[in-house]
């Protein structure tokens, strides 16, 4: 009875110390700049980037219909004014990366766009320099 409870004991404690290793390491994998669904069109949130190119990486899921969708990039100016950066394509099934011209730091915002046939896009993807 003895050797049980040892074996017990022992079990839960190497599992309580690799607990606070893994676990973070786990959630660190998961963690993106922003998650989307949309069937035609959806306009993201506002983010802060540095100078130089602006990259966008996305990974999509269309449930295997091929195609691409848009994404239309703007830097926010002053007096609620946007000065558009360009205009790139995305695969709908898949990773995709591409970098869009910007030579100033500043507020970020993106439309994501794409034909409405009735399906549903969905995935993540990070926005950098």
């Amino acid at each position: 009875m003895k050797k049980i409870k040892k074996v017990l004991v022992s079990s839960a404690l190497s599992f309580t110390l690799l607990l606070p290793v893994t676990a973070p390491a786990a959630l660190a994998a998961s963690k993106h700049d922003f998650w989307f669904e949309f069937k035609h069109q959806v306009t993201s949130k506002t983010y802060s980037r540095g100078a130089s190119n602006i990259k966008i990486y996305t990974h999509a899921d269309t449930g295997g219909s091929g195609g691409t969708f848009n994404i239309e990039l703007y830097r926010k100016q002053k007096k609620g004014k946007a000065k558009y950066l360009g205009s790139k394509k995305f695969s709908q099934n898949g990773s995709t990366t591409n970098s869009y011209g910007n030579k100033t730091k500043g507020k970020f915002y993106f439309i994501m766009k794409k034909k409405n046939n009735g399906a549903s896009t969905g995935g993540y993807g990070d926005i950098y320099n």
